[in-house]
């Protein structure tokens, strides 16, 4: 009995659910630790996390709101949305096989809709505050909004991540409008517009021939010193780095934002606490990644010990001052309402976490991620 091939929706599909469970792999075993050991805490952060989302979401459907406030929600909506994306990219718009599929003879209907339909799944816990302010505010209005909102800015992430700047244009520029009020009419052209530019994205002759960068010689002598980590860490890496660096960005923002939402009087939101727990899991990862990478893919020169000694502080030292500076950051906005042993005790998760990762320690991908949560629990006064 022979089976039919796949169709290139099922083939997507099936990529997109192989990579997530790669990706989640121990990863989940935290998850449970987290559910076995403190049921209770696990709980309350992720109610926090949907009620500061819900909370923004409200806003942004508020009259009454002043109008900075609306545009805060809507670019801190972007920036989320689009960090998101661009972290589950090989699992939503599957880059590597595109120049492999663009050969092939498919209707461009159904790369766009694989890529709509994979990344709207890809919003996962966004998901969950956007049914509970949907839930509690039942009006057409409010639906209408959160509907423009969601497809207006999945049109500029799409486009912006799939290289076609010049066509995000359009959906970044509907973006701001939607934080003034506008009838029903207006905001169903701003997400046609934006629609109409995502579509024109995917036809033939929408990309523009590169063209290639010069190096200067500043930049050329720096990265042989280095022994082309600098080079390798500035393009390789570069996405990565944006990566973990946009969710420690994130996470302090988030902390911003519940600081402002709290009653005067009221216990201020201890950032330096969260950040410094997302940038140990964040970052302790990078110098053995960058690491390995680099010795892989420059075997011929892996055995000479002086490419090794030379690459090491770049390797160890730029991921360092990454964590340093992200908890410089958190403790300016802190206002020392954190244990003064705060630094101190992420600072050793760091460089254990480093240290694991170098070695191989395969049970660091879900004990780092448990010892920075118990440390939050205790360190925030949440135990």
């Amino acid at each position: 009995m022979y089976r039919m091939a796949p169709t290139y929706h099922q083939l997507r599909r099936l990529h997109f659910r192989i990579t997530i469970k790669a990706w989640v792999r121990g990863i989940d075993k935290a998850l449970l630790a987290f559910a076995g050991v403190l049921p209770i805490g696990i709980l309350a952060v992720l109610a926090v996390f949907v009620l500061v989302q819900a909370e923004a979401l409200r806003t942004l459907l508020r009259a009454e709101a002043p109008l900075e406030q609306r545009l805060a929600v809507i670019v801190a909506w972007q920036f989320l949305t689009f960090v998101l994306l661009r972290a589950l990219r090989e699992a939503v718009l599957m880059p590597k096989a595109r120049a492999f599929f663009s050969s092939l003879p498919l209707p461009h209907s159904s790369e766009l809709r694989s890529d709509f339909t994979f990344a709207l799944q890809g919003y996962s816990l966004l998901w969950a505050a956007l049914g509970w302010v949907a839930f509690t505010t039942q009006t057409f209005e409010a639906w209408l909004s959160l509907g423009v909102l969601i497809v207006t800015s999945l049109c500029a992430n799409l486009t912006l991540l799939r290289g076609r700047p010049w066509h995000s244009l359009p959906a970044l520029v509907a973006l701001p409008t939607l934080a003034l009020p506008a009838s029903p009419v207006v905001l169903l052209g701003a997400v046609s517009v934006a629609g109409v530019a995502l579509w024109r994205s995917y036809l033939p002759g929408s990309v523009r021939s590169a063209q290639p960068a010069r190096a200067s010689d500043l930049a050329e002598r720096l990265s042989i010193r280095s022994g082309l980590a600098l080079s390798f860490f500035a393009h390789d890496l570069r996405s990565n780095v944006l990566i973990r660096i946009g969710v420690i960005a994130g996470t302090l923002a988030a902390c911003l934002l519940m600081a402002a939402l709290r009653a005067q009087g009221a216990a201020g939101t201890r950032s330096l606490v969260f950040v410094g727990a997302v940038a140990a899991v964040a970052l302790y990862p990078l110098p053995a990644l960058w690491r390995g990478t680099l010795l892989t893919k420059l075997h011929f020169l892996a055995g000479q010990a002086e490419f090794v000694r030379r690459i090491g502080p770049s390797v160890y030292g730029i991921p360092a001052l990454l964590f340093g500076g992200s908890l410089l950051v958190a403790a300016f906005f802190d206002a020392g309402e954190s244990a003064p042993a705060t630094p101190a005790i992420f600072g050793t998760l760091f460089v254990a976490g480093v240290v694991a990762a170098r070695c191989g320690v395969q049970m660091a991908s879900w004990l780092m991620p448990l010892s920075s949560f118990v440390a939050v629990l205790i360190l925030g006064g949440i135990l």
